[in-house]
């Protein structure tokens, strides 16, 4: 936990982490088990061992805001999505 943040306003709380895709894969089951061995493959062929993620949590358990940071072969990828209008009718 990195501690207290706001989003839009929102107050939340930071935590931060490295998801190992390998072990991502593997944790796919059965029966996913075709498709998990090829996000292996993809995640070996191009690198992708651990990615560091951020995520903004609110009081209310809700991701506000995710953010990566990816290199694959010479592409560096620093994402940020954010999450928000919880509940609210489609537009």
């Amino acid at each position: 936990m990195v501690g207290p943040s706001a989003v839009d306003g929102v107050p939340t709380t930071e935590y931060r982490a490295s998801v190992d895709l390998s072990k991502v894969a593997g944790q796919a089951g059965a029966a996913a088990g075709a498709a998990s061995s090829l996000a292996r493959g993809v995640a070996q062929a191009f690198g992708l061992g651990t990615v560091p993620v951020s995520v903004w949590v609110d009081d209310r358990g809700r991701v506000r805001q995710l953010a990566m940071d990816v290199a694959i072969l010479r592409l560096h990828v620093d994402m940020t999505i954010g999450l928000s209008d919880f509940g609210e009718a489609s537009r």
